[in-house]
């Protein structure tokens, strides 16, 4: 039963996936509620209390009490599975997309496609979309933290930006007009370049 909700009646666990919470191991349940219907909830949100033999549950959420500590109650859940899958997603946010590294593709649309990189940041809906893209996933935050998205992003920036650079020394190399293509560029990819320039 959800404390802060009681209306939604018992509940029964129908799935229990781990997840993250500003650093810290929990899970994300889905809840069949008698009177409220199916809800995901986390652990380190949701005050869950159990209900002995309550619709037949076999597996019940998580007690009150500490969460997430030593003592806390976990439900068994597939943590092979489950650690492959945050594996492949923290891989995912630490590689730039193959849209902007594909050697066999022109280097012009290599670079178009990592200026286009430049309209995500590490603040709210451009932070997510950012981490929607690269992962494929509908909700990144099912799968991590948003302060581990932040991480992620701050990693991805840089390789971004000397990938960036790169592009446009090789650009450089084959005569492609780079002051041309700079002029283009965002202000943000503009910057970029520049800090790269003094740091050489």
């Amino acid at each position: 039963m959800h404390r802060a909700r009681p209306e939604w009646g018992v509940g029964s666990v129908t799935e229990a996936r781990k997840s993250v919470q500003d650093g810290v191991q929990c899970q994300r349940l889905t809840v069949r509620f008698e009177h409220g219907g199916l809800k995901t909830v986390s652990t380190a949100f949701a005050e869950l209390r159990r209900i002995e033999g309550a619709m037949g549950t076999s597996t019940p959420p998580p007690a009150s009490g500490p969460r997430n500590g030593p003592d806390s109650p976990r439900l068994p859940v597939a943590v092979e599975a489950e650690d492959a899958d945050l594996a492949e997603v923290r891989e995912r946010l630490g590689t730039l997309p193959d849209e902007a590294t594909d050697p066999f593709r022109a280097l012009a649309s290599r670079i178009r496609a990592t200026v286009e990189l430049y309209r995500y940041s590490d603040q709210g809906a451009p932070l997510l979309a950012w981490a929607t893209a690269v992962t494929g996933l509908p909700d990144p935050l099912s799968k991590v933290s948003r302060h581990e998205l932040e991480q992620a992003f701050a990693r991805f920036e840089v390789l971004r930006d000397r990938h960036l650079a790169q592009l446009m020394q090789s650009a450089a190399r084959e005569g492609i007009d780079a002051p041309a293509l700079i002029r283009a560029m965002p202000a943000e990819a503009q910057r970029a370049l520049q800090r790269n320039n003094r740091r050489r």
